[in-house]
């Protein structure tokens, strides 16, 4: 199944703003420890502090299309009003995980490859400016990189669309009683996973009822690169 024209087109803007403040970030990063000094998690923060507004509004717009788009398909009573709501209430809570240094966040995994980076140059006795080029060089394959940055924005929009795809199902069903059921599509392509393969082999499955992998709902939890959709029936 192809992926939707949404996704792709938020994953373009996504990739474009994340690399710019990638690479302001290691030109920063650098000429602090240039400076002699080491901590920079502060300098890190303060990047993500005006990075994370520019992804999650690009992800409330993709949230909101993506929540009309399942109510218009599958003709759900769900009101527009409550995708809006539910749109900002995912923001907020995607806000809090980028920013307040929560496990496996972006701020987070950044501090630590970095502090990675010069510890390593620190136990081989390399100068500040050594260090400092090993900074640098993360901007061209490394935890500042443009693939990094392909790889946030690919799990980021795929997220989103497929939150706000089940938010605005589960309100109908609540609403009418009605049942749904689901099924797992791939993108068919030699990137796809076993694992993501048997879980679209399982069909049509109940609504309630988790896929394989273990996963309510694509992308897989365990593959960052999953680029998986579930698609719903009212039956």
């Amino acid at each position: 199944m192809a992926i939707p024209s949404e996704i792709i087109k938020t994953e373009k803007r996504l990739v474009k703003k994340i690399y710019q403040s990638f690479k302001g970030l290691a030109t920063l990063l650098a000429t602090s420890i240039e400076g002699g000094e080491l901590e920079n998690s502060l300098i890190i923060q303060l990047s993500f502090d005006k990075l994370v507004p520019a992804i999650t509004s690009e992800l409330k717009s993709l949230y909101n299309r993506s929540g009309r788009k399942i109510k218009a398909k599958l003709n759900l009573q769900t009101g527009l009003e409550y995708v809006v709501d539910q749109a900002v209430k995912y923001i907020e809570y995607k806000k809090y995980v980028m920013l307040w240094n929560s496990k496996l966040s972006i701020t987070q995994t950044t501090k630590e490859h970095i502090a990675e980076v010069v510890a390593k140059g620190v136990w081989k006795w390399k100068s500040y400016n050594e260090i400092a080029e090993d900074v640098r060089m993360q901007a061209d394959a490394g935890v500042l990189s443009k693939a990094r940055s392909q790889l946030i924005a690919v799990r980021e929009a795929g997220e989103s669309y497929e939150e706000a795809r089940l938010t605005t199902l589960k309100k109908h069903l609540q609403e009418t009683g009605e049942k749904a059921e689901k099924i797992r599509d791939t993108v068919n392509d030699d990137k796809v996973t076993e694992q993501c393969r048997t879980n679209e082999a399982m069909g049509w499955i109940m609504e309630e009822e988790l896929f394989k992998s273990g996963d309510n709902i694509a992308p897989r939890n365990t593959n960052p690169r999953c680029r998986c959709s579930t698609n719903y029936r009212i039956i």
